[in-house]
C-alpha cells in the first residue's frame, strides 16, 4: 500500500525505495521499542516509587527524574536491540 502510494504521489516507475523501506522498518520496531521500554521502567524497584510518593512530589516529577534515569540502561538497550533487528531484516529485504 505504501509502495503504491509512493509511486503515485511522487509519479515513480517503482515506489520501492530506501526511504519507503527505512519508513516501514521504523513502523516495525516502534512494537519492540515501546514492549522492551516498558518492560525496563517496570523493573525499577517498586521503593524508589514508594519514596518519591511518600515525600510528596508529583507523578511526572516521580516518572521523569526518579524511574526513567534508573531504566535509561534498559531503554537504551531496547533501542540498540531494535535497530539491530531493523539492520538484520533491511539487509534481507535488498
Amino acid at each position: 500500500m505504501l509502495i503504491k502510494f509512493f509511486e503515485l504521489k511522487f509519479d515513480l516507475a517503482s515506489g520501492e525505495s530506501l526511504f519507503a523501506a527505512s519508513l516501514i522498518l521504523a513502523i516495525m520496531i516502534l512494537p519492540f521499542i515501546t514492549s522492551n521500554s516498558e518492560a525496563a521502567l517496570r523493573s525499577v524497584a517498586p521503593e524508589y516509587r514508594q519514596a518519591g510518593m511518600a515525600l510528596g512530589v508529583s507523578r511526572e516529577y516521580l516518572a521523569l527524574r526518579v524511574v526513567v534515569p534508573l531504566a535509561r540502561k534498559g531503554m537504551m538497550g531496547a533501542l540498540v536491540l531494535a535497530f539491530g533487528r531493523a539492520m538484520g531484516t533491511g539487509t534481507k529485504m535488498f
